[in-house]
């Protein structure tokens, strides 16, 4: 749209040691390049915008199907208590 800043958001796929990928979906501002390693801590995008809600999508799988994910409440509950939500970062 003209005069309208492109807030269309993108995705994301990580490729583990162990061999698992880790896909997000709806990241903006994405931080990290091809071939980048990162480690648990690490800002990697932001949250995205699809023009409707901020959210994201995570999905995981290997060669034998998807995985199951589980998120890690305290150390989300520690960055927020440090960082806030405003702009909150993968």
């Amino acid at each position: 749209m003209e005069g309208r800043e492109d807030t269309r958001a993108s995705s994301i796929t990580f490729l583990r040691p162990d061999g698992a990928r880790v896909y997000y979906a709806h990241v903006m501002d994405i931080i990290v390049c091809e071939g980048d390693k990162v480690k648990a801590g690490d800002v990697i995008a932001r949250v995205g915008n699809n023009g409707y809600a901020i959210h994201i999508h995570i999905g995981a799988w290997n060669d034998e199907g998807p995985l199951q994910i589980r998120f890690d409440l305290k150390a989300m509950g520690d960055y927020l208590k440090v960082h806030g939500d405003e702009g909150y970062y993968l």
